[in-house]
């Protein structure tokens, strides 16, 4: 399914837990719903409630139903900022840095039209993987700080060219992100939080 530019399953199920909040005391637990992505949709849609479900353990009351609002399945806004730190190093190589909490694909288009005819939002199908690398999630050290993962764009995947034109993947072969950037330096992949966005943050 492409909803809105990202590919999920809508037969996915998550477990919605209500509780109370007790100022004096620790909250309790109220009820719960099992629902899959699609009804979720659907419920948004029909603006008709699913019914919350008592707590396993004897109770049989009417614990409320539950109305949904807006449901609606995308992918993230884009967007590309210049960057507050220096790299360390300088190389003449290009290398990204992956500061994401989601591990992505860089992949180096192969021609002018190829780059300009992908749109964010697409899925790709036909991926040369030699022009491809894959960068893991960010993590957390032992000690709570951030562990990055990077990697390099190396010079047979640019064949000579004095710019990169890069395409960003998530781990559905779905463009996240698209932008031409010299190919060579240091550039950051970036989910800004509040909007959800990914783009690139160019080390100097």
């Amino acid at each position: 399914f492409n909803g809105g530019g990202c590919v999920v399953d809508l037969t996915k199920r998550i477990l919605i837990d209500v509780w109370d909040s007790d100022r004096g005391g620790e909250s309790d637990f109220m009820c719960y719903r099992e629902v899959s992505l699609q009804e979720l949709i659907d419920a948004s849609k029909s603006k008709e409630p699913l019914q919350l479900m008592p707590p396993p353990v004897g109770s049989k009351q009417d614990v409320g139903r539950l109305y949904v609002d807006h449901a609606v399945i995308g992918y993230p806004q884009v967007d590309m900022r210049a960057a507050t730190t220096k790299a360390k190093e300088k190389s003449d190589n290009l290398s990204i840095k992956n500061c994401c909490p989601v591990p992505l694909k860089v992949l180096v288009a192969d021609s002018v039209a190829a780059f300009g005819a992908s749109e964010v939002g697409q899925v790709l199908t036909d991926i040369s993987h030699h022009k491809c690398i894959v960068i893991s999630a960010m993590r957390q050290s032992s000690s709570g700080a951030p562990e990055y993962r990077s990697g390099t764009v190396s010079d047979s995947m640019l064949e000579g060219n004095s710019v990169a034109m890069l395409m960003i993947l998530n781990e559905s072969d779905l463009v996240v992100c698209k932008k031409s950037v010299p190919s060579s330096g240091a550039r950051e992949l970036y989910m800004d939080l509040e909007s959800g966005g990914v783009g690139f943050l160019s080390s100097r």
